[in-house]
């Protein structure tokens, strides 16, 4: 899976940016440091948290589930 693939998916379903969702996430959690010039760095470098992850998410409606592989 491809997390930045996924997430910019999501995002233009909703017709939004991801600088967009980045600054919601930002006001609402009042953390500047949560931007999209930080986050994209993040998922280049493949080190974006699952809490970094989950607060776009949750600000786009969706959620993380972990489902059992049989």
């Amino acid at each position: 899976m491809n997390v930045r693939n996924e997430l910019n998916s999501i995002i233009h379903k909703q017709g939004k940016t991801f600088k967009d969702v980045c600054e919601m996430v930002s006001e609402k959690h009042d953390d500047p440091t949560f931007n999209s010039n930080n986050l994209s760095s993040k998922i280049s470098r493949k080190t974006i948290t699952i809490r970094d992850t989950e607060l776009i998410l949750k600000e786009l409606g969706y959620k993380i589930a972990f489902i059992e592989d049989k």
